[in-house]
């Protein structure tokens, strides 16, 4: 939950201006707070290892960080097929892996 929530931080102090129109110390909080939560994730990943969550998390951490994050998606997959926070970052964000594979949400009858 920690490394989840620091990530939303992190990304709320950047704000949702394009990059232009971000300031230098949002940019700085923004990458201080998704440094430090790769610790928070590795952690979150070794207590809690079939929870999906800290994958989520650090698809958003990688996507701010412009690191690569494509393999998260078969390891999201393969815990929870249809994690909501999941399918809204590969929604975002297209490179976080194909959305196609995942499957569809079953919707009441």
């Amino acid at each position: 939950m920690t490394a989840h929530a620091r990530v939303l931080y992190a990304w709320k102090l950047r704000g949702k201006a394009r990059a232009q129109y971000t300031s230098r110390s949002q940019f700085d909080g923004f990458h201080r707070e998704l440094l430090a939560s790769q610790d928070d994730i590795e952690r979150a990943l070794t207590l809690h290892p079939d929870d999906p969550t800290p994958l989520v998390a650090e698809i958003w951490r990688a996507l701010g960080l412009g690191s690569p994050h494509s393999d998260m998606h078969a390891q999201i997959t393969a815990r929870a097929p249809h994690h909501l926070d999941a399918r809204h970052a590969w929604f975002e964000n297209p490179r976080a892996g194909p959305c196609t594979t995942v499957a569809p949400v079953a919707v009441g009858s």
